[in-house]
This record gives C-alpha cells, structure tokens and sequence, in this order.
C-alpha cells in the first residue's frame, strides 16, 4: 500500500508540473522512482527473503541450496524483464509528450498525451506486477519454512524418543537456569557452558534447577520472541545430518558457535 501511494503521488507530481518543465525532465523523473522501486526497495526485500548467498550456501542442503540459487536467478531474470518493458514505456512517454509539445493542432495534441498517459500508466502496471510476484514470493517462502518446519519434526519422532527425551532435558534445564541467573546476558554461551559442566551427570541428578523446568507457554513466548526456537531447531537438524557420538557435547559446540 505504501509503494503504491508513493507511485500514485509521482504521478499526481507529474501531472501537475508536466506545464512548469519540459516534458523530458518530468519523464526522465518517473522513471528514477520506477528505478528506485525495481532496482533497490524490492531487491532488498528479495534478499530479505533469501538470506545472503554465502551464509545460505554454508547453512542448507545442497538440494535446499539448489532450490533458493534458482529462484534467486529468477528473480534476476524477471527484473531485468521488468526494467527493460519499463524503459520502453518511458521512451514512448517522452516521444509522445515532445510530439504534443510540437503538435500544431489540438486534435494532435490530444492523441499525443493520451498516447502519453498510456505509456505512463503500462510504467506504473509494470513496477505494481513486481510488487504482486514479490508478495507471491513471500507467501511461498512461508510455505517452505512450514515444510521445513514439519520435515524437523518428523526427524525428531523418528530418533531415538530416550535420546531426545534427555537431550530436551538438559536443554530445558539449561535455558531455564541461563534465565533465571541473567536473562539479558550471553544466553547461548552461559547454555553450552552449563551443559557442558553437567554433561557427566545424568539428568535426573542434575542440580535442582528454577521452578518450571519444562518449556512453560511464557517461555515458549519468550523463545518465539527472541528467535531462540529457530536457533535451535537448526542445531537439531545440524545433529540429525552429522550424527555424533555425544550428541549433548556437539549441541553444546553448536551453541559456544554461534556467540551471542
């Protein structure tokens, strides 16, 4: 909604001062905000999306890394599509508005800004389709991020339910006792420092750790908030993938890894 006021208010701006400049520099105007538009706001959103090619390629599968390299490619492809239909329309604009500038009747002088206005208005449906296939990117990344969201569950149940009943515990004892001692400070680095500390033990002797040692719906909040879930949910797949003797001292690697 707010890029399309923004192209609507260029267009009221055109249309108002096409009298007070020459014709040239309204268009060449338009078209800066249709680059602007194309070029920055929705390649940021598209990288947003995306994440930055080194950090995805260290972080997926190769298959994943497959899937995010093509659609990237696409959307380059599809921008540079994009640019060049707008280009054309922003020439056919300015030849038509120098030919009403220079027309020597007022029938021909018509033609030639309605010809105009049409040209502006294909610039305008251009730069909108972007944004609509962007929103339609969006929508689908969430769909891959629910995909893989359930793929992490479903490699949860099929490990070993004793493995991941004890490795849940350690990680929930952790968390919490991490909380509870300084909930502002190193939170990944005081959890893999605890775990490793007590990795010896099992964990019904772990020390006695803070009411609610189970993940409680206001820490499953507090987590959601922080992006502490999303964390890690990835070391569990980073295990499954690697399978480690000692899974409790690789998550506590994972963990002292990441900094804080």
């Amino acid at each position: 909604a707010r890029r399309a006021r923004l192209l609507e208010g260029d267009a009221n701006a055109l249309d108002s001062e096409v009298g007070d400049e020459p014709a040239s520099v309204a268009v060449e105007r338009r078209t800066s905000v249709c680059k602007t538009l194309n070029g920055a706001e929705l390649f940021l959103e598209r990288s947003n999306l995306l994440g930055g090619d080194a950090n995805l390629q260290a972080e997926l599968r190769p298959d994943e890394w497959k899937r995010h390299h093509e659609e990237a490619v696409r959307w380059e492809r599809l921008k540079a599509e994009r640019h060049v239909q707008a280009q054309e329309a922003v020439t056919r604009a300015k030849e038509a508005r120098l030919r009403a500038a220079a027309a020597t009747s007022e029938v021909e002088a018509a033609a030639a800004q309605a010809e105009a206005a049409a040209a502006e208005a294909e610039v305008l449906a251009a730069t909108r389709q972007e944004v609509e296939a962007a929103e339609k990117a969006a929508t689908a990344a969430e769909a891959a991020t629910a995909a893989e969201a359930a793929a992490m569950a479903a490699t949860v149940v099929a490990t070993s339910e004793l493995q991941v009943e004890e490795l849940g515990l350690r990680i929930s004892h952790a968390l919490n006792t991490t909380l509870a001692e300084m909930p502002s400070g190193k939170l990944f680095s005081r959890m893999a420092a605890h775990m490793r500390e007590h990795a010896s033990q099992p964990p019904s002797r772990l020390p006695a750790p803070m009411p609610g040692a189970t993940l409680r719906p206001a820490l499953a909040t507090y987590l959601h908030a922080h992006g502490v879930q999303g964390v890690l949910g990835s070391i569990v797949l980073a295990m499954k993938q690697a399978s480690p003797a000692d899974p409790v001292d690789f998550f506590a690697n994972q963990l002292a890894a990441l900094g804080d």
